[in-house]
């Protein structure tokens, strides 16, 4: 089973190479969903492709042009403040139904200081601040004390050294392309949530050097762990190569720590192209040693994104990514899975009058279990939004949850 699942990722792979010409760049900017997606706070569709690639530290975004630097420290951020409230109902139990609410204030906070054109200092902080009802006294907000009310995301500083870049400190390393999955991207601290894809990953203190090689670049990693006290033995070394033909990106790392009981050793191979206009693949493959047994895992994804003729701002994206973990184990709420074969899936759409709807299934193949999530969102104004949402859970556990929530004085800055 393990060399046909190899097979087909390695299949899926190997097109993109063939059918790469000039049809629509996998990473180009895409907008069609805002705020409060059903997945998380974050916008399911803001910013880049979804299928994501780290974005380089090359020579063209270190060297700045000249209005950038007049300031020389810019500072911007988010806030934004939510509230939902909804019932749940257990289909096993038939019991009555109970009820659940809760609310949070949070604000994203970054820094960046150019010192010079070829130096860069950057910080992202992250605050926020939920309040639970409590059982016994609905009226009164309790704070959640093992919540983390704040925690530096980033913090690093860029520089060069002649065809050299640096980048020194705490850092997202998102070296994988998958959305709801994604195995090669083995050097963040966190792993995505297949529930809250778009939840951005905590990375490690790690120092990251590039060589740009025209479009192709290099990359040398040396990750540190989350201590301040460890053995040198347990300093992790990754080396990566990314080729660009066509409109695909295709990418080979190697992995390599002393402790591989610890931190398996690790060969990962990705690949994101486009093969048809409005239609990208993605596809990972990783091999893991960890001394004594191998183990295989893979994903292989298609995303399509559709602007809607003759209708006014309205688009239509579609996302489907299975998986395979040859031991994989997976948590959906309190239950845990067998999560060998897995299958994540969004249908979204973008609607006028300020309407926005989505609809995703994710999927434990290997135990008939999983979750369904629907989401309809009306923003009323730029400052408040009404979210109408359902959540399903089949398998181990039989449950429904509607619920309604509000975004309300969110905004940049």
């Amino acid at each position: 089973m393990k060399k046909l699942i190899s097979a087909l990722l390695i299949a899926a792979i190997v097109p993109t190479f063939i059918f790469a010409d000039n049809l629509d760049s996998l990473f180009e900017n895409t907008e069609i969903m805002d705020n409060n997606s059903l997945f998380s706070d974050d916008s399911l569709f803001e910013g880049d492709n979804l299928f994501e690639t780290e974005v380089v530290t090359s020579s063209s975004n270190i060297n700045l042009v000249d209005d950038l630097l007049t300031s020389g420290v810019e500072i911007s951020g988010s806030y934004s403040f939510k509230f939902k409230t909804g019932l749940k109902y257990d289909f096993d139990t038939q019991g009555e139904p109970s009820y659940f609410s809760s609310s949070n204030i949070s604000t994203g906070i970054e820094l960046s200081a150019r010192p010079t054109t070829d130096t860069r200092f950057y910080a992202e902080a992250s605050l926020s601040f939920p309040f639970e009802n409590t059982e016994d006294d609905v009226t009164t907000p309790t704070v959640n004390e093992e919540y983390n009310f704040f925690n530096i995301d980033e913090l690093f500083y860029d520089f060069a050294i002649d065809d050299y870049y640096f980048r020194v400190g705490k850092q997202t390393l998102n070296m994988g392309v998958g959305y709801f999955y994604s195995p090669a991207n083995f050097l963040n601290i966190s792993s995505i949530s297949p529930l809250s894809p778009e939840d951005e990953q905590e990375g490690p203190l790690a120092i990251k050097i590039n060589k740009p090689l025209g479009s192709d670049n290099l990359y040398a990693y040396l990750t540190f762990p989350n201590t301040s006290d460890y053995d040198p033995t347990d300093v992790g070394v990754t080396l990566r190569m990314e080729k660009v033909i066509g409109d695909g990106e295709y990418s080979l790392s190697g992995f390599y720590t002393y402790d591989q009981a610890q931190s398996p050793t690790k060969i990962a191979l990705t690949a994101s192209t486009s093969i048809f206009t409005d239609v990208d693949i993605i596809a990972e493959v990783v091999e893991s040693y960890d001394g004594s047994e191998f183990n295989f895992s893979g994903t292989a994804g298609i995303q399509v994104m559709k602007d809607i003729e003759g209708l006014t701002d309205t688009s239509v994206s579609f996302i489907a990514q299975y998986y395979y973990n040859q031991d994989g184990v997976t948590l959906i709420g309190p239950n845990s899975f067998d999560a060998t074969h897995q299958l994540g899936a969004v249908l979204s759409a973008s609607l006028p009058n300020d309407l926005r709807f989505s609809l995703s299934s994710i999927n434990v193949l290997s135990e008939s279990s999983g979750v369904l999530l629907g989401n309809l969102c009306y923003d009323m104004s730029d400052n408040l939004s009404i979210d109408l949402g359902a959540n399903y859970t089949y398998g181990a556990s039989n449950t429904i949850q509607p619920y309604i929530g509000i975004t309300l004085g969110q905004g940049d800055f």
